[in-house]
């Protein structure tokens, strides 16, 4: 399904979904694909510090679009079924801005001091994947068993120039120029698998389930000035930081009617909690110690809730 539409730039997008089901399996799946171009103006006057900043903002995003999902069930029996599902995007965004910035005094906000001038550019690629595998039993009377696994993994590459050029009043002679460069990427991988298991006990429905989760992230944060022609990575700006998570859960529930008039329901849920945060500076005299959590938690319920039914 193709679409159109158009300000200052265009934009369009074209889409599909479709679906095939009989008796031993069923396919399902969407694709996108989009791209365009946006513009975004912003004036601003600002007073602060006895400083008063004239400000006109011009950006424009370049964007590309691209994602599909698919997923397949197969009917092993009447009670079983086996399924995956799988997805991936690639966004794509380039940005571009114009800053123009004069400086004043509160006192004599008509007499310019100086002027900055910042034009950035920005990349910004996205991707992303994931994965689900998952095995349901269900009897149709009550006796239900649930396995997922699961994957996902999360890119984000940004590189952004950002140059500064400070001015005299008649932006004619520059004062002072500060060009810098940002290397950002972060790498997220994030690994679950839970177990649900569900049937009849004494009158009302027993729940028991796991999940174990893993999240492991790498974030850099590096920072380079502009010397002599050359870019030259600013060590006491930059760092790289990683974190690795491990959650492992438990639950019991129940829940059944007491009489006519009242449901009552109860659980308890356990996590344990393992955290490491390590923040890795390029300074030896920056450099701190890992973050280290290692927790366990409980949350038991209990509820009580009237039966309401209908005239």
């Amino acid at each position: 399904f193709p679409s159109h539409d158009k300000g200052r730039f265009g934009r369009g997008n074209l889409s599909g979904t479709g679906n095939y089901r009989n008796r031993l399996i069923n396919v399902f799946g969407s694709a996108l694909a989009d791209a365009g171009r946006s513009y975004h103006n912003m004036n601003s006057l600002n007073y602060q510090n006895g400083i008063v900043q004239e400000e006109i903002n011009d950006s424009e995003n370049d964007t590309r679009n691209y994602n599909f999902r698919l997923g397949t069930d197969f009917f092993l029996s009447k009670y079983h079924t086996v399924g995956f599902i799988t997805s991936a995007a690639n966004n794509y965004a380039d940005r571009s801005s114009f800053n123009r910035i004069t400086l004043a005094r509160q006192s004599t906000p008509n007499v310019i001091d100086s002027i900055l001038v910042a034009g950035s550019t920005a990349d910004n690629p996205r991707t992303q994947r994931t994965v689900n595998l998952n095995y349901r039993y269900d009897n149709t009377k009550g006796r239900i068993l649930n396995f997922d696994l699961d994957y996902g993994n999360y890119i984000n590459e940004t590189r952004r120039l950002q140059p500064n050029l400070y001015y005299d009043a008649t932006e004619t002679y520059v004062l002072t120029e500060v060009n810098q460069r940002y290397d950002t990427p972060t790498d997220i991988d994030i690994y679950t698998a839970q177990l649900d298991f569900e049937d009849k006990l004494w009158g009302g429905n027993l729940g028991l389930g796991g999940k174990l989760s893993k999240v492991g992230s790498d974030n850099t944060f590096l920072v380079f000035d502009e010397k002599s022609g050359n870019f030259v990575q600013n060590d006491t700006l930059s760092n790289e930081f990683t974190y690795d998570e491990m959650v492992w859960a438990g639950y019991v529930s129940y829940a059944r009617a007491l009489g006519k008039k009242w449901n009552m329901n109860t659980g308890v849920r356990a996590e344990h909690t393992d955290i490491t945060g390590n923040l890795r500076a390029f300074l030896p005299e920056l450099q701190e110690p890992p973050v280290l959590q290692n927790y366990l938690n409980w949350f038991p319920t209990i509820g009580l809730q009237p039966i309401v039914t209908g005239k």
